[in-house]
């Protein structure tokens, strides 16, 4: 017999005198071990165990619990009467794809006249900016509905209007102290907003003003469940509460999914079964998915989700895998880059936080390779592409460390920037 090297302590679970029945009950079925590890994760009512331990769609919040979600839904609802031209504006990376593609799916069922518009991260960022808003402009839209972005593009939003486009912004990223003048701002991070879950990704924000739209209708719930559950788990955002039901219903779609483009992929990829696998999502799907947004552009990404040909699916899948080989080469270039000269640096012992810079690095690929030095080197990591007198920045940081407030108090020496708690761009 080998012996553990650990010695657990497990310390009695903090008990609500009037809850104690139900204590007793879960004492009956669940390990004490499991008990005490979900306490120390914050999951510590009988409700909120029952929640994690049998994630159900009929726990999830009523959408209209989410400020602005009755002024979003009245304003789409008048462009889809009145035939309105709508533009869901989306991200490169695998959150603001499936939130565009959902938010385009579920709008054009709806019989809505839609079009969609991703920039490039390497001609335009992250964002809103004013030239798109004005080709969108010159299309015909009237309506811009941003998805996974928005809640901090003042200057953009008050383009927009001063061409006569309303825009409604649903994001999840940490809003600045001035939020842009939109017609409705929907994010559960934004003040004053009640809702009681804060960590949804920019697809479930999406998937929440799907179900507000449609009424509650379970069978656009269950079909978008699939697209959910990929950006969710993409995003990294923490897989508790409404994020854990979306994931664990939607794991279960995506072993039976209609959409072509996630049919073709798995065909691509061997995949026969998720099983309830989010390691699938993260280390097969979603790389391919956020590959040609790194390094090229995301609209093959969104035309193989959104697509009903299958010939068309399959060939952009295997488009995709080939994408993805040529992002995985640049990236140990850079990886093995980095590393040199961290090997080159004495003082990395005393540095709290890595920050590296060079010209030769692709912008597309730096958030990654961030990615990859946070969990070798056990620090907050921060990579700059070099091009000119500009440079275009990735952080990735862990629990403990807000990377996005930190960078916060240096704004006044950014051009632009945005993110969340574990990751930022600028």
């Amino acid at each position: 017999m080998i012996k553990s090297n650990y010695k657990w302590r497990l310390n009695a679970v903090d008990i609500n005198p009037s809850e104690i029945d139900t204590y007793s009950t879960l004492h009956a079925t669940v390990h004490p071990v499991i008990l005490r590890l979900l306490e120390i994760r914050g999951v510590k009512s009988p409700e909120q165990i029952k929640r994690f331990l049998n994630p159900k769609l009929e726990h999830l919040y009523n959408p209209m619990l989410l400020k602005d979600m009755d002024k979003a839904v009245a304003r789409i609802k008048k462009a889809l009467s009145k035939g309105e031209k709508i533009t869901v504006y989306g991200d490169y990376d695998v959150d603001g794809i499936t939130s565009c593609c959902m938010l385009v799916r579920t709008l054009r069922e709806m019989g809505g006249n839609v079009d969609y518009y991703i920039p490039s991260r390497l001609d335009e960022g992250y964002g809103l900016n004013c030239q798109a808003i004005e080709n969108i402009y010159r299309g015909g839209t009237t309506l811009i509905v941003t998805v996974d972005n928005g809640i901090n593009s003042l200057e953009e939003i008050n383009f927009a209007t001063e061409l006569g486009i309303d825009v409604v912004v649903t994001d999840h990223h940490e809003p600045q102290d001035t939020v842009p003048d939109a017609v409705a701002i929907v994010n559960p991070k934004q003040k004053n907003c009640k809702y009681p879950f804060k960590n949804l990704a920019g697809v479930g924000v999406v998937l929440k003003l799907v179900m507000a739209l449609t009424e509650y209708d379970e069978q656009f719930l269950i079909k978008n469940l699939d697209l959910a559950a990929l950006g969710t788990v993409a995003d990294l955002v923490p897989l508790i509460d409404e994020n854990r039901i979306i994931v664990k219903n939607g794991l279960d779609c995506l072993d039976n999914t209609a959409n072509k483009g996630i049919v073709a992929m798995k065909s691509v990829l061997n995949i026969t079964s998720f099983s309830g696998d989010t390691t699938k999502i993260s280390y097969l799907l979603a790389p391919r998915l956020n590959a040609v947004g790194r390094i090229a552009n995301a609209d093959p990404a969104i035309e193989l989700l959104l697509t009903e040909d299958e010939a068309k699916a399959l060939q952009l899948a295997q488009d995709l895998e080939h994408v993805n080989q040529e992002r995985q080469a640049m990236e140990l270039a850079i990886l093995n880059s980095a590393k040199k000269m961290l090997e080159q640096d004495s003082n990395l012992s005393k540095n709290k936080v890595i920050v590296l810079s060079s010209p030769d690095w692709h912008p597309g690929v730096i958030g990654i390779v961030a990615s990859k030095l946070m969990e070798i080197y056990h620090k907050p990591c921060i990579l700059i592409c070099e091009d000119g007198d500009e440079g275009k920045g990735s952080g990735r940081s862990f629990s403990g460390f807000n990377i996005f407030k930190a960078l916060s108090c240096l704004s006044h020496l950014l051009e632009k920037f945005g993110g969340h708690e574990y990751a930022v761009g600028f």
